[in-house]
């Protein structure tokens, strides 16, 4: 049964979002709607489906409320980019802060109470799942709770026991923290395909392109992505695996010469080590567009491609959301992409500057997210893009600086890095193990192409980082150095900074 709490008036018609309706043949066909549109009654606009089966041409439906015996009219409709002058930025009071929210294209829509995985949140949170009053869709989802990327566990597992239509498992790489499970139906996977594609058109990639795509191990994310590249119609599109023999790889690419090149920095980075046109000061790859994905890439890395006359692209997504936005050939900032997903901003209590991200999708069928904490810190880009998108950009920053805790007190690995290439003529990786033995033993795993500073290295620690350089004093901490070959830090697909083996 679907109740609604208030008759809407003929003059206030309403964009409801709405419980799951069922099975559509028991959603009957209504001829000429558009005729009815002054009748007292529930008027909800959805998105589209992109199946033709189950949305022949965005046909009218209707659905009769068993308790008012309110007719609900149900009206599909194709998403669409935000007007420049619809993308206002919004100031909502909130808890005696204030939170920055990113309007969606799509609205909330349906979302709300296609929880059904997600009941006791709206529960703790005062929201009924069949009593919602949609005035204001924006304001219902702000009421709900954030969800954690510590929840995604309970959420996943209860997924794989009550959602229909799985076809897809995907899960993260694991090699960050712990790994992320998104499941998805054949819908999920065809929208994903299609927005991709959107995506890669922004970055200027065409039918004239060939597409490689970077990884070491492409069937676990690249076939999608080359998938959506076929969308485009692009020349050819396919995947590469970055094996133990990695010089065989770059002559691969060599022999292929690609136009586009798709990968995680740290291979990029791999790749870049052992390419023949980085032997020379003139040399150039058979690529021309880069478009890097799963981690921020190093500036030093980009302004070597840059000068090396590669346009760069970076890509933002997550595990658990999918693609969200990408960047454009302004190369300041990322798109998000408002109508398939929802922005808030929260603030920074450190830094005014920046804010957090927290998205709402509104294409995931199985496994939808609503107000769920990315973690990733951003900024927000007011100003319209001389591009023309006219979604909002953000610069993203990344997760929040990861700290090394040594006996309470906690050192950032950020403020290490710094301290460890203040006298190097550019800064390169750094990964820190902290293990124990009598005492704690932290070591610094360095190139090997700095090692003739070592002991700068060490001075400038132990200047910088007055914890550090009172527990080395005390007694409680030893610190070391350990150079290595760089390519030690391009050997797993993403680089883990921090090894801690104290379990």
């Amino acid at each position: 049964m679907l109740s609604v709490k208030h008759a809407v008036q003929p003059d206030q018609k309403t964009f409801l979002p709405i419980h799951h309706l069922g099975p559509l043949e028991r959603i009957g066909h209504l001829e000429g709607v558009s005729d009815r549109q002054n009748e007292e009654g529930i008027y909800i606009q959805l998105p589209e489906y992109g199946d033709p089966e189950r949305n022949e041409a965005a046909d009218p439906r209707i659905l009769q409320d068993e308790e008012r015996r309110l007719p609900i009219f149900i009206q599909y409709e194709r998403s669409h980019l935000l007007d420049v002058s619809a993308r206002q930025v919004r100031l909502e009071p909130g808890a005696g802060k204030r939170r920055q929210i990113l309007p969606g294209g799509a609205q909330v829509r349906e979302y709300l109470l296609v929880q059904v995985i997600d009941r006791l949140r709206f529960e703790e949170s005062s929201v009924s799942l069949l009593d919602i009053n949609a005035d204001d869709p924006i304001t219902t989802l702000q009421k709900l709770a954030l969800i954690e990327p510590a929840d995604l566990g309970h959420l996943s597992r209860e997924v794989a026991t009550t959602a229909e239509g799985i076809v897809d498992v995907e899960t993260s790489s694991g090699t960050t923290g712990q790994r992320k499970v998104r499941y998805m139906t054949y819908e999920d996977d065809q929208r994903e395909h299609e927005f991709l594609a959107e995506l890669w058109a922004v970055a200027g990639v065409g039918p004239e392109d060939r597409v490689a795509c970077l990884d070491t191990d492409p069937v676990n994310l690249m076939v999608s992505i080359a998938k959506a590249f076929g969308l485009l119609g692009v020349e050819e599109a396919y995947c590469l695996s970055a094996g133990a023999n990695f010089n065989r790889t770059v002559q691969t690419i060599e022999n292929l010469a690609p136009t586009v090149l798709v990968s995680v920095p740290s291979i990029i980075e791999r790749y870049m080590s052992k390419a023949p046109w980085t032997q020379s000061d003139d040399g150039r790859p058979p690529f021309s567009k880069v478009i890097y994905i799963g981690e921020s890439m190093p500036s030093t890395t980009r302004r070597t491609l840059e000068n090396a006359g590669v346009e760069v692209f970076g890509y933002y997504g997550a595990s658990e959301t999918s693609a969200l936005g990408i960047e454009c050939s302004v190369h300041e900032g990322i798109h998000v992409i408002q109508s398939r997903n929802i922005f808030e901003l929260l603030p920074n209590r450190v830094d005014p500057t920046l804010r957090e991200a927290v998205v709402t999708t509104l294409n995931q069928r199985a496994q939808p997210l609503l107000r769920y904490r990315l973690g990733d810190k951003v900024k927000l880009l007011p100003e319209p893009c001389p591009c023309g998108i006219p979604d909002p950009r953000l610069i993203v920053l990344g997760k929040p600086d990861e700290f090394i805790s040594v006996l309470g007190s906690k050192i950032g690995y950020g403020s290490l890095k710094t301290s460890v290439y203040r006298n190097a003529d550019e800064v390169g990786p750094l990964q820190v193990a902290i293990s124990r033995t009598t005492i704690e033993v932290l070591d610094l795993i360095l190139p090997d192409t700095i090692k003739r500073i070592e002991k700068e290295v060490l001075e400038s620690v132990v200047s910088a980082e007055p914890d550090l350089a009172f527990l080395l004093d005390s007694g409680f901490l030893k610190l070391s150095v350990t150079f290595v070959d760089p390519g030690h830090f391009f050997s797993d697909r993403k680089f883990k900074p921090i090894i801690d083996h104290r379990g």
